[in-house]
C-alpha cells in the first residue's frame, strides 16, 4: 500500500464531513452506525499532519437542519483558525420554504454549495415514487442556486445521469459537482455501462465536474490496481481540467488512513503531468468552491 506524499503536492480536499453529534443538527444515530460521529476539524489536520493539506470543503453529512449544521461547521472552522474551510449545505429544494433555507445559507459567508442527496427515491404523496429532478417545484428552487452563486453536489445513479444532464443545459450558469465517481455501485457488465454511459453524458456539460472519492464505499478493499481504470476513466471523459480527488473522510476510513488514501491517489496518476496533477490535487477543487 502506498505510504507518503512528496512534500511539494499541495491538497485541497473538496469532500469530507465535520460536526459534533451534540450540536442538535443531525438525527438521532443511537444503535446504527453514524456517518460521521464526531470528527472535527482538529480530527481531520491530526490524520492530515504528514501532508501539505491546506483547505477543505466540508460537504453536509444529512442534517435535520441544513442551516444549522452550516452554522455549526463554520463555527468550529472559525475557533480552530487553521485552514480556510468551504461548505456544501443541506437544502431540500423540494420544500415551500427552500428560497428562504437558500438566503439564510447565504448569510453564512463560508457556504459555496447545496447538496440534497439524488440516489434515492422519494415518497410521492400519492403514493408511489419519483425523482426530486422530476418535481416542478425542485427545479424551480434549482433554478435559483445561480441568484446566490451557489454549486450543487450531485449524488446519483447512473441510469439518472440523462436527466441530470439536462438539468445541467438548462442552468449554465450553475456548476454541477458530481460525487463519489458517479456511484460504481453496480460492477454487473450492465451496471458498469450503465456507468460509464452516464460519465459520458454528464461530462459533455461543461458546467459539470466530478469528484474522484468515494472509492470505500462501493469497494472496502480496493486497491490501487483495482481502482485506477475506473479513475482514469472517469478522468477520460471529464479531462484533468473538470476533475478532482476527494477523500470523503471519515466514512472512507474503512481500509486505509488519510496519507495512504493521498498517496494512492498520486500513484493513480503518476504519469500525468505536473500541471494535470496541481489540478487535480488542489486548483480544480479551489476553483470549484472558490476557496
Amino acid at each position: 500500500m502506498p505510504t507518503g506524499l512528496p512534500d511539494d503536492v499541495e491538497i485541497v480536499d473538496p469532500h469530507v464531513h465535520i460536526g459534533h453529534r451534540s450540536s442538535g443538527a443531525y438525527p438521532d444515530r443511537t444503535g446504527t452506525q453514524s456517518l460521521i460521529g464526531d470528527y472535527v476539524l482538529d480530527d481531520l489536520l491530526r490524520e492530515a499532519e504528514s501532508l501539505n493539506l491546506v483547505k477543505a470543503v466540508h460537504v453536509e453529512a444529512f442534517p435535520v437542519d441544513g442551516v444549522l449544521e452550516a452554522r455549526h461547521v463554520a463555527l468550529i472552522a472559525e475557533q480552530a483558525g487553521a485552514i480556510p474551510i468551504g461548505i456544501v449545505a443541506f437544502c431540500n429544494l423540494s420544500a415551500p420554504d427552500a428560497s428562504s433555507r437558500l438566503e439564510a445559507l447565504a448569510a453564512i459567508g463560508s457556504v459555496r454549495g447545496i447538496r440534497q442527496i439524488l440516489d434515492r427515491h422519494v415518497e410521492h404523496l400519492s403514493g408511489g415514487v419519483f425523482d426530486l429532478m422530476e418535481d416542478s417545484q425542485w427545479r424551480r428552487h434549482f433554478g435559483r442556486l445561480k441568484a446566490f452563486d451557489f454549486s450543487f453536489d450531485l449524488q446519483l445513479r447512473p441510469e439518472q445521469a440523462g436527466a441530470a444532464a439536462r438539468l445541467a443545459k438548462e442552468n449554465p450558469e450553475t456548476l454541477i459537482v458530481v460525487d463519489h465517481l458517479g456511484n460504481l455501485a453496480d460492477r454487473s457488465p450492465a451496471g458498469l455501462l450503465r456507468w460509464r454511459e452516464g460519465l459520458r453524458q454528464l461530462a459533455e456539460q461543461d458546467n459539470v465536474c466530478i469528484k474522484l472519492s468515494g472509492l470505500a464505499m462501493y469497494d472496502p478493499n480496493w486497491t490501487v490496481e483495482s481502482a485506477r481504470p475506473f479513475v482514469l476513466e472517469a478522468i477520460d471523459a471529464f479531462t484533468p481540467e473538470r476533475s478532482m480527488f476527494a477523500s470523503n473522510f471519515p466514512v472512507d476510513r474503512k481500509n486505509r488512513s488519510y496519507g495512504d488514501l493521498w498517496a494512492s491517489f498520486l500513484e493513480m496518476v503518476e504519469d500525468f503531468t505536473p500541471a494535470e496533477k496541481r489540478r487535480l490535487f488542489r486548483e480544480n477543487a479551489e476553483a470549484s468552491y472558490r476557496i
